[in-house]
């Protein structure tokens, strides 16, 4: 049994309840362009892990206390989407300009890697735990922001750790 037969919604109702999910990625990303104007891209990553960080905490709190519902379900989802649409708007500038002239072409081809073996992963992990409810779906998803989390606090302390050698090398 699927979730939209659990929840006993229309595919008609569901796919259109989906498609506001895609809305919600492309408003995140149209945004990301009127904020690069005035924000740098490391404040926008922030705010984008952020959002799918509340996003993790609307989806596990409802799922978990037994209540699913589709309003609840996409609600969640929809944010999830919109901190997604500020992410992969602006990490993929963020590694090419960290890559540098010479291996931009690389570092889009790692990123876009990474993005596939990542919805893989969590594909695989979704189907092997999926026992007809929303749990092993908002499970995978909080997991996979708290990894993305974990990495990007640990990526900019040693940023910040070089930053400072750096300093201390050329005073």
């Amino acid at each position: 049994m699927c979730i939209r037969d659990r929840l006993n919604v229309a595919p008609e109702r569901f796919g259109l309840a989906t498609g506001v999910v895609v809305i919600a990625y492309m408003l995140g990303s149209m945004g990301v362009g009127r904020l690069a104007k005035f924000i740098d891209g490391s404040r926008i990553l922030s705010a984008g892990g952020l959002i799918c960080v509340l996003s993790a905490i609307a989806l596990i709190v409802p799922v978990y206390a037994g209540i699913e519902d589709l309003y609840v379900l996409i609600g969640g989802l929809m944010l999830y989407a919109f901190g997604m649409g500020f992410l992969f708007a602006t990490g993929p500038v963020c590694a090419m300009d960290a890559a540098g002239d010479g291996q931009r072409s690389s570092a889009s081809a790692l990123l876009g890697s990474c993005q596939m073996a990542a919805g893989a992963l969590g594909g695989l992990f979704v189907g092997f735990f999926y026992d007809g409810s929303a749990t092993p779906m908002v499970t995978v998803m909080g997991s996979f922001i708290a990894i993305g989390c974990v990495c990007y606090l640990t990526l900019g302390w040693i940023a910040k750790i070089k930053g400072q050698e750096a300093n201390e090398r050329t005073s």
